[in-house]
């Protein structure tokens, strides 16, 4: 089961990995506030009004517009942003023509995972994967069921050879936020499905 998750992390970095290639923007080395959390103008996993597996994915391109977003790249099947809130992201199509996930970058946002569990209260399960090529961190993947929306967050590796041991506290901060909609429909949650999840226990170590 680890080699399934090396490889289920490593599938979904390497589908990601044209969302990475955006243009660097002046105002990237602005300090983070996180005030854009506080602002939504929807709760997750609705973001700027785009709603995964409702909104129509050709839709998205004037969504965005409206909120002054640039789109970076976009093709028939994916759009890149950076948004004024210096947070890089994409927007997927799902096979049937809506909104399949949105991804957002906000390591740069220090980003504390008790921001966003006060905004949508405490998850429902978590997973630790193996990083390929970095032993001492591991990434936890944690679900909000109730929300369709994962947190990974990337810790460091405290736990014995070829396992994940992590600690989470309240400061621990979030790397990328995943919007999935309804999970059980979800045609990304393929790459999540297999993995070894736990119940959400609140803060401290895990497993």
């Amino acid at each position: 089961m680890k080699a399934k998750k090396v490889f289920v992390s490593l599938t979904v970095l390497l589908m990601l990995l044209p969302s990475c290639t955006w243009g660097v923007k002046e105002n990237r080395d602005q300090p983070a506030d996180n005030k854009w959390l506080q602002s939504l103008v929807c709760q997750f996993p609705c973001w700027e009004n785009i709603i995964p597996q409702k909104t129509i994915y050709e839709d998205a391109f004037s969504i965005l517009r409206q909120a002054s977003i640039e789109a970076s790249f976009a093709n028939e099947r994916e759009i890149s942003f950076h948004s004024q809130d210096n947070i890089y992201g994409s927007v997927s199509k799902a096979t049937d023509g809506t909104v399949n996930t949105i991804i957002l970058f906000v390591d740069q946002q220090k980003l504390r995972i008790e921001d966003v569990l006060q905004i949508l209260g405490s998850p429902g399960k978590i997973a630790l994967v193996q990083i390929p090529f970095d032993s001492a961190h591991c990434e936890a993947d944690i679900v909000f069921p109730n929300h369709g929306t994962i947190l990974e967050l990337y810790l460091e590796d405290n736990g014995l050879e070829n396992t994940c041991g992590i600690e989470v506290n309240a400061d621990s901060q979030v790397y990328r936020v995943l919007l999935l909609g309804n999970i059980d429909e979800s045609e990304f949650w393929k790459y999540y499905a297999n993995l070894d999840f736990m119940e959400w226990k609140g803060y401290g170590e895990y497993p």
